[in-house]
């Protein structure tokens, strides 16, 4: 069923749910509205259930004549983009404003993350009356939008593997300070062979939204994009400067190739970004050169030519540009 978006303001976020599994799948809360089961033991075929309360004003945003027998329908939009799925489930009335359904999920045919929104629909359409949404499918009322992760989020670059995963940083220990990170949006945690980028999923759902909406070209990823570049550079930033080190520490390098992953990998990708003009094979050994050179010329790397090259690596300057070229618009 094709769902036509007319958002009533005064009801946004108005429907209030609770989700849970069958028993056999571990339903995991990283946040008020983001939720996971990849790290349940059991990785069998599960129903999410969901159950929905509508505001107990409801039936005022049908007309008089209305309200006896509203014409609505109460469902779950649901969107996987990693899944290539997306679609409405009807929700059933249990009794009084509350309403439940369940979405029928498998760890062989899903996976990523699902985008979850419970709404309450006009199913029939009515001439036109002033204060109210009259058109078939018109969107009188919604929850807030929820987030399930099926599998864990993956990337990769140039430099090996980087994963990257929401967590709370709340109660996260940062140099054995519990909290130290709590108002923070991202970190960058380089202890383990791969590389984890966490994003804080304390952040306001607003913000979460905006970093999950997909497509390119409209305001709202314009600035997505932006921030994400701005995050990326100083993610490259600080790999490429623990992988700098890898080099002055390591004895008699010839090559980058005899750097372990992922700094072999950080480094040949940087490297052209930091001597512009001279093949790869030349901008690896001016690279190497200068890591293990003396303390001052280190530094200078490390200050002044790094940061404008990671900024390069990154096209920060565009992504910043296409946000000036839409509030000219």
């Amino acid at each position: 069923m094709s769902v036509r978006i007319s958002q009533n303001k005064k009801n946004l976020n108005s429907i209030n749910c609770i989700f849970r599994t069958d028993s056999n799948v571990t339903l995991g809360n990283v946040s008020d509205n983001l939720f996971e089961v990849f790290s349940s033991n059991n990785k069998a075929n599960f129903n999410l259930h969901v159950e929905a309360e509508l505001p107990d004003s409801w039936e005022d945003l049908f007309t008089k004549p209305e309200r006896k027998n509203p014409p609505y329908l109460v469902g779950m939009v649901y969107e996987s983009k990693d899944s290539r799925r997306a679609d409405f489930i009807n929700l059933s009335q249990v009794s009084g404003n509350n309403f439940s359904g369940k979405l029928p999920l498998d760890y062989a045919n899903w996976r990523g993350r699902i985008n979850l929104k419970v709404v309450l629909l006009r199913s029939k359409t009515i001439p036109k009356a002033q204060g109210f949404l009259t058109n078939e499918y018109s969107e009188l009322a919604n929850s807030e939008e929820y987030i399930l992760d099926i599998t864990e989020k993956e990337a990769s670059n140039s430099g090996g593997s980087l994963k990257v995963e929401f967590k709370s940083f709340s109660n996260m220990v940062v140099d054995g300070e519990t909290g130290f990170a709590k108002d923070s949006v991202y970190f960058l945690d380089t202890s383990e062979d791969i590389p984890v980028v966490s994003i804080n999923s304390d952040l306001h759902q607003s913000v979460l939204s905006m970093f999950e909406k997909s497509g390119r070209n409209t305001k709202i990823t314009t600035l997505r994009d932006a921030i994400f570049s701005g995050i990326e550079t100083d993610i490259w930033e600080q790999l490429a400067t623990i992988s700098f080190q890898e080099i002055r520490d390591t004895e008699s390098l010839s090559n980058l190739e005899e750097l372990e992953m992922p700094y072999s990998g950080i480094c040949k990708a940087i490297a052209s970004f930091m001597f512009p003009g001279v093949n790869d094979e030349d901008a690896e050994s001016e690279l190497i050169d200068l890591c293990t050179s003396d303390n001052d010329a280190f530094k200078r790397l490390l200050n002044q030519r790094l940061p404008v090259a990671v900024q390069k690596k990154t096209k920060l300057s565009k992504s910043i540009t296409k946000i000036a070229s839409w509030e000219e618009s």
